[in-house]
């Protein structure tokens, strides 16, 4: 009984050695992808960043823009007013 239960623990031990194999190439793989996942996760959160940033940069520059077109505009019209001024005065 000894020398059947050796043998076929033997021939489990041969069947099952390739299947091990096969599980730790299977672990490998999918330990790759996950730092690959993580890494690439760590990227899209970098530039998800930096257009949240950017948006903010632009409303910015939109708002700050509409100021100096709006100034620029009274400017001008303050100095069409100067001018007729000037023509009446003289």
């Amino acid at each position: 009984m000894a020398i059947e239960r050796k043998n076929l623990e033997a021939i489990f031990d041969r069947k099952l050695k390739p299947l091990f194999s096969k599980f730790d190439d299977l672990n490998s793989k999918v330990d790759e992808a996950m730092c690959s996942l993580s890494f690439l996760s760590a990227k899209y959160y970098e530039l998800n960043d930096k257009a949240i940033n950017m948006e903010a940069g632009m409303k910015k520059l939109k708002d700050e823009n509409s100021i100096l077109k709006r100034d620029l505009a009274n400017t001008n019209g303050e100095n069409d007013l100067l001018k007729i001024a000037q023509d009446e005065l003289e």
